[in-house]
């Protein structure tokens, strides 16, 4: 397969093609299962296709945006919920003393000073422009504890609401950090 990404180099390969052939976005397996390794499992979704401009009124579009639609992505979600659901299940009988299994879920987590430090610093600085804001703000006065919720529900939205700007830029966080 090959990487395109300018339009002038998609329109020259889509001239070689049949006019009446198919256009699919493929995806593996591991990216629905959140395995390690590429997998032979294959779903392929009929593209959805918008032509933008990122300029304001701009006489030619200079962008072309491929995706899925909102029901092959909640179809991939749903599938990927699942499974970790099956996952889950199986964690929640194994004897991870970290983990307390009846709703709702506590986590404790241990910190090194600087790192408190530092997110009580974070906190301080959120309180301000939650201040500054006049409370219009998501999550409202935060503490460390709402802090870290907060988060970890962001990071949460990478699985249930991907396309989200929490998820998508949770994704990112991610993907800098290695885990793509």
């Amino acid at each position: 397969m090959n990487t395109i990404t300018r339009i002038g180099d998609l329109i020259t390969a889509l001239q070689e093609c049949d006019p009446d052939g198919t256009i699919t976005i493929s995806l593996d397996g591991a990216l629905i299962f959140d395995d390690e390794t590429l997998s032979e499992v294959e779903y392929s979704f009929d593209p959805v296709v918008e032509i933008l401009s990122s300029k304001y009124e701009a006489k030619r579009s200079d962008r072309v945006h491929f995706g899925l639609s909102n029901k092959d992505t909640e179809g991939l979600v749903s599938d990927r919920r699942n499974h970790v659901e099956a996952e889950w299940e199986a964690a929640s009988t194994s004897s991870d003393m970290g983990v307390v299994t009846d709703a709702p879920v506590a986590i404790a987590l241990a910190f090194d000073r600087e790192a408190y430090t530092n997110l009580l610093a974070v906190v301080a600085n959120c309180n301000l422009a939650e201040k500054n804001n006049q409370g219009a703000t998501t999550h409202g006065s935060l503490d460390v504890p709402k802090l870290l919720l907060m988060l970890a529900e962001d990071a949460a939205m990478t699985n249930t609401r991907p396309g989200s700007w929490e998820g998508a830029n949770m994704q990112q966080v991610l993907d800098s950090h290695g885990y793509q």
